[in-house]
């Protein structure tokens, strides 16, 4: 579901990415998935989040115009950063957040494909490491519709930080 509330000058408006009909090119070297999705080539990527997250920009080192926060307790609620591609390719997946003392020091990124495949995951510390790309992983998504995923479920007490995520073909 979308998010309300969202500004594009503090991370972006919310919208579904299931009804895209684009792709993104075999040609194309490397792309950013922003939480600003007026950023966003939404034909080709973007992303979703409910409105249990809120924008922000009040932690300097963002990526662009801001990034999305939410609390963390044991639930299914992640920010997904969604995309499609037009055949099977690997992508060296990065993630950029802003740290802070207020950051879980574990929480957790999945990919997944159209399917509901997990195709791989990394849990990182948002206490640290942050403004800079950090790698996730390198995983292989099929053709059509795939996903980064950030979760919530983590210790509760602390803000999970979607910003900004990577792809750079393998």
């Amino acid at each position: 579901s979308s998010a309300s509330g969202g500004s594009s000058s503090a991370g972006g408006s919310s919208s579904s990415g299931g009804s895209s009909s684009g792709s993104v090119s075999a040609t194309q070297v490397q792309f950013v998935i922003d939480s600003n999705n007026a950023s966003n080539d939404a034909s080709a990527y973007g992303i979703e989040v409910s409105s249990s997250w809120w924008s922000s920009s009040s932690t300097p080192g963002y990526w662009n115009t801001g990034y999305w926060a939410a609390p963390t307790e044991g639930v299914s609620d992640p920010a997904t950063f969604w995309f499609k591609t037009d055949a099977e390719r690997c992508y060296a997946v990065d993630a950029w957040w802003t740290s802070g003392s207020n950051r879980p020091s574990a929480v957790v990124f999945l990919a997944y494909d159209g399917s509901d495949r997990e195709l791989g995951r990394a849990t990182v510390d948002q206490t640290k490491s942050g403004s800079t790309w950090n790698r996730l992983g390198s995983w292989t998504f099929p053709a059509g519709d795939n996903a980064i995923l950030l979760s919530r479920w983590a210790t509760s007490g602390r803000y999970a930080i979607a910003d900004a995520v990577r792809l750079t073909p393998c």
